[in-house]
């Protein structure tokens, strides 16, 4: 169909000098240029000790020759994230001005015997790796090595890093460990002093989800596979968390009082912390036999709640015994859906096996109706903010339909989805709101159609649900839901989209963007361009707090020691 032929066209609108001196010169200096070594108060270190008094009383003078270490500082730098997808390793750090010099380190292994110790972070022990650029460099015999290139891109307020898991020493996607440094300018993700960001292993971003009746009846878990096994194989533990409830399920041997940790925000210094079971976790809620306990503390210590909506059944014996729960996430102090970790003990059986890693349990992608309440969608973050009358835009691929979600103001206008189905901007409409844009779909009003060539140029398909409506809305307010069925569509794994609104788009237009990927069970696509739409699905992140004592700036007095 041409627009002349009924689709309407589309108008074309156009603090101290040391700074952490003595912390560089152990190991994150090695970060600058090879051979240069930090000095102190601009002498060497040799000719500082030199120049030292030859005993040390505690006189007031004599402290002006001794270089004290502190951390301070390191403002520009907010947050720090990383998620492995696809075989990569993908890092992000954003600041309100990123060094285009900074570095970003990994520990591949684990092993402390390999690579080289980094005083900035607590676990900092053996660092293997590092991506200075576009350049990936291996700890190895007391120096950097070259060990092959990265994906590399800075805007000035991010830099995003992604390289193959095999330059990492990787047979295949496994925990590991990440952070983020800018040397000179004394920066660091995490904060000086914390852990380094655990990245785990490869996993999808949204779970599975099952219709679950709590009956004792394990029927409903057919198709899914167990978040974790006893280290017999006799018992497995099955959940997943759609809508706003957790739904678990063990089955095969167990006892008279079985146990069911949860961990809700994947915290060691929260909830029940002294278990040797699994260590690395801090257990905020617990059920047992139907009923919900919150931790009182880091021992054994558990408050029963008087919880509402809680689902338990049972049923079989010995090692065919069956136990079903399900809790609404409201009782377990979570606002909306989000990453929760749980493990099973009865006796001498345990799910996962001890000091293994707790199960990961992820939010399932939302059942969604296209009425205009947003009220489903609260585990889907924003792809991309709009202009003018269009405030954000989220959208997802489920089971072969795409659904899609805007904000806004008055979003009565023209209203045009275009939708990039094979994931090549190559191919389909190009438009000139993009630098790439390749919509091979189109949904206009309501109505879908299929490109015909690089102009405006549009085959029907037929009507999709979509609404507009004020009702769920603030006042002022208005919300866009499109489903769009694609059953038969010629679709990647990866779909990308865009929304215009009259003369307004999300994302905004522009010379340099392309459409955002719509996020999918295993997440959205990364692309390494500077930007951070791409990462609105990954949770593993860390931000800057400022001192953990004391809860103000790095600037304060906490942060100051001798010894890291």
């Amino acid at each position: 169909m041409k627009a002349e032929d009924g689709i309407k066209s589309h108008k074309d609108q156009k603090g101290k000098r040391s700074h952490l001196r003595r912390w560089l010169s152990a190991g994150l200096a090695l970060t600058l240029a090879a051979g240069l070594a930090p000095t102190i108060g601009g002498a060497t270190p040799a000719e500082a000790t030199a120049a030292a008094p030859a005993r040390f009383t505690g006189a007031p003078a004599e402290w002006d020759a001794v270089a004290a270490d502190e951390a301070a500082g390191g403002g520009s730098l907010s947050l720090l994230k990383a998620v492995q997808r696809g075989g990569m390793l993908y890092l992000l750090a954003e600041g309100t001005a990123v060094d285009p010099g900074g570095v970003f380190l990994i520990d591949a292994d684990g092993d402390p015997a390999t690579g080289t110790k980094e005083p900035a972070w607590s676990d900092a022990t053996g660092i293997d790796y590092r991506i200075v650029g576009t350049q990936v460099q291996r700890y190895a015999d007391g120096a950097w090595t070259p060990a092959g290139t990265a994906a590399y891109a800075n805007s000035g307020t991010i830099a995003e890093a992604a390289v193959d898991i095999g330059l990492l020493g990787l047979t295949a996607s496994a925990p590991l460990k990440a952070a983020y440094a800018e040397p000179a300018a004394n920066a660091f993700l995490p904060d000086a002093g914390k852990p380094m960001l655990a990245v785990e292993a490869e996993a999808a971003a949204f779970g599975p989800d099952p219709d679950i009746a709590v009956d004792g009846n394990p029927a409903d878990w057919s198709g899914s596979e167990p978040v974790a096994v006893s280290a017999d194989g006799l018992t497995k533990m099955y959940a997943a968390a759609n809508g706003d409830t957790l739904s678990v399920m063990v089955s095969g041997k167990m006892g008279d009082w079985n146990d069911v940790f949860i961990d809700t925000d994947h915290s060691k210094d929260t909830g029940f912390t002294t278990n040797w079971l699994w260590p690395d976790y801090g257990f905020d809620y617990m059920m047992e036999n139907g009923s919900l306990y919150a931790s009182t503390g880091s021992g054994w210590g558990w408050s029963q709640l008087a919880a509402e909506g809680i689902q338990y059944a049972e049923s079989g014996s010995g090692n065919g015994k069956v136990i079903e729960m399900s809790v609404p996430l409201g009782e377990l102090g979570m606002a909306a859906p989000a990453p929760l970790y749980i493990g099973f003990n009865v006796g001498e059986v345990y799910a996962p096996a001890p000091a293994a890693q707790a199960a990961k349990i992820v939010p399932s992608l939302p059942r969604v109706t296209a009425d205009g309440n947003d009220a489903e969608w609260p585990s889907i973050r924003p792809i991309a903010t709009g202009t003018g009358n269009i405030r954000d835009l989220s959208a997802f691929v489920k089971n072969d339909k795409l659904y899609v979600l805007a904000h806004g103001y008055d979003l009565s206008g023209e209203k045009n989805l275009f939708i990039d189905a094979d994931n090549d901007p190559e191919t389909g409409h190009q438009g000139w709101q993009y630098a790439s844009t390749g919509a091979d779909y189109l949904v206009q009003n309501g109505t879908a159609y299929k490109s015909t060539g690089s102009g405006w140029s549009w085959e029907a398909l037929g009507a999709t649900e979509s609404v507009v409506s004020s009702v769920y809305a603030p006042s002022g307010e208005s919300v866009l839901e499109t489903v769009v069925d694609m059953r038969g569509w010629e679709a990647s794994s990866t779909v990308r989209v865009a929304l215009g609104v009259g003369a307004d788009y999300a994302p905004a237009a522009s010379g340099a963007a392309r459409y955002p990927a719509a996020l999918s069970e295993r997440g959205a696509q990364i692309a390494v361009d500077g930007g951070d739409g791409d990462w609105s699905d990954v949770d593993n992140k860390a931000a800057r707090f400022g001192c953990a004592r004391c809860a103000t700036g790095r600037s304060c007095t906490c942060w100051r020691r001798a010894t890291v």
